[in-house]
């Protein structure tokens, strides 16, 4: 504070000079004395007290915006407002300009704000942190019939899962879309996997029984992979022994089995009846074995009624596997027959 108009000056503080540092609000009287004149002036020095608050810390979860500052700053007539942020941070005008009291912001950082009133300025601080949650799940996706897999989450914190449990780990056993909920520091998160149901069923087919000597082509299904118990790791399987069967099918890690029975079907031909025949006369062969029945000279009975002397052979079916059997017929001749033939042919030399 500065008089004029003097050859000297008197303050009431003590100051005998122009010029008075004041650094207290008060009433300041100055007497200025020209040639043994005097002359009094006063100045009324008043007291400017900014405060300012930017508000708690605060923090932000991912990208999202969070306000700062007090709202509402209290109002300083003719006061100005100043944000200001350091290099990570910024300012999003959205809410508020740069001359508000309170501001958005969405990064992290340490914001500072500035009020000016009356030549006066002060500031304060608020420091933003940002949290970045992200929820994750790992584990087998695809589950066997009756069987479980474990589904477990990351990211947190805390986890919900959309079927109950509150862990990390969550053991399921049914085909669904499992959500997980991670919270961390207050922020959230969530993830999704779908479990499906692989459902193997493995089965066989081919004939189950076997002709003496013979094979069969058992054929497995369901695969994948094949396992047979006698060694082949093809799906077609090719024996030759009367004997349990069984195959391991193996799909997307799921195990099914089936088992086949093979017999061995024995047929054996054999033929009974008189094999010789008197002249003019005839014998019934009957064939055993079967099954179905075929003789060389035609019948297809067990019975086989035959007047000729020559070989017969007849070929037996039982379940699909045959065999045959042969019986020579012969004739004998009678003694009428015998006599006469010498007698015949002496009337014809005489």
């Amino acid at each position: 504070m500065t008089a004029s108009g003097g050859g000297t000056y008197a303050w009431n503080n003590g100051a005998v000079t122009a010029a008075n540092n004041i650094t207290t609000a008060g009433t300041y009287t100055v007497t200025v004395t020209n040639n043994g004149c005097t002359s009094s002036a006063q100045s009324i020095v008043t007291e400017t007290t900014l405060m300012v608050n930017a508000g708690p810390d605060k923090t932000i979860c991912g990208s999202n915006n969070t306000s700062i500052g007090a709202d509402p700053i209290p109002t300083i007539e003719g006061a100005t407002y100043i944000w200001s942020s350091g290099p990570s941070g910024t300012i999003d005008l959205s809410g508020g300009g740069q001359d508000h009291g309170f501001i958005f912001v969405n990064l992290p950082g340490t914001y500072t704000i500035s009020i000016t009133s009356n030549g006066c300025t002060t500031t304060d601080v608020v420091v933003v942190t940002q949290i970045n949650v992200t929820a994750t799940i790992s584990g087998a996706t695809t589950l066997c019939s009756g069987g479980s897999t474990i589904l477990t989450a990351s990211g947190g914190g805390t986890y919900v899962w959309s079927n109950g449990p509150t862990t990390a780990a969550n053991t399921v056993n049914a085909a669904n879309t499992y959500t997980v909920t991670v919270t961390n520091n207050g922020c959230t998160s969530t993830a999704q996997s779908t479990v499906t149901i692989t459902t193997t069923t493995a089965s066989i087919s081919g004939a189950t029984t076997l002709c003496s000597g013979g094979s069969t082509v058992l054929t497995a299904s369901g695969g994948g992979t094949y396992v047979w118990s006698n060694g082949p790791t093809t799906a077609a399987n090719t024996v030759n022994a009367a004997n349990t069967y069984t195959v391991t099918v193996t799909n997307n890690g799921c195990t099914s089995t089936a088992q086949s029975t093979v017999t061995l079907t024995t047929v054996t031909a054999t033929i009974s009846g008189a094999t010789t025949l008197c002249s003019g006369g005839s014998a019934v062969l009957t064939a055993s074995g079967g099954g179905t029945y075929a003789w060389s000279n035609g019948p297809t009975t067990a019975a086989n009624t035959v007047n000729s002397a020559t070989t017969y052979t007849v070929t037996v079916t039982n379940n699909g596997c045959t065999s045959t059997a042969q019986s020579t017929v012969t004739i004998t001749p009678t003694a009428s027959s015998a006599a006469r033939q010498p007698y015949v042919a002496a009337e014809a030399r005489y």
